[in-house]
């Protein structure tokens, strides 16, 4: 016959195993789903990275056109906003040509009103 403390102790011990087991799951589960949060969290920032790429080339492109159509360097234009972001474009807004826009009857691109002649195809 086994002893009562002996007993006693081989049943704390078994649920203790119990226990034991249960929070080694739930350690499972909680690492399962940080695991995902981080995954959400990298599609996430992912997502942000592209878009905010995809702004910064739209933009670079309608800089170039606007300025290449006002008659100034486009190339120039690019450069400034690609270091400088939205601070380039608020930059381009200001210290552009002002004047209404014009087809040009040449090539029919776009220039300045008040210029002599096209800055695409050099038609006056």
């Amino acid at each position: 016959m086994v002893p009562l403390a002996v007993a006693q102790d081989s049943q704390d011990y078994d649920k203790n195993q119990e226990e034991l087991q249960k929070n080694r799951e739930r350690l499972n589960e909680l690492t399962q789903d940080s695991a995902a949060g981080f995954a959400a969290c990298g599609v996430i920032f992912l997502f942000i990275i592209l878009a905010h790429l995809v702004l910064a080339i739209i933009l670079m492109v309608w800089v170039a056109k606007d300025a290449k159509a006002r008659g100034e360097s486009a190339a120039l234009w690019v450069i400034v906003q690609f270091f400088l972001g939205i601070i380039g474009l608020i930059i381009w807004l200001l210290a552009r040509p002002k004047g209404a826009l014009v087809i040009c009857p040449n090539c029919r691109n776009k220039r300045l009103d008040v210029s002599k002649q096209c800055p695409h195809c050099g038609h006056e």
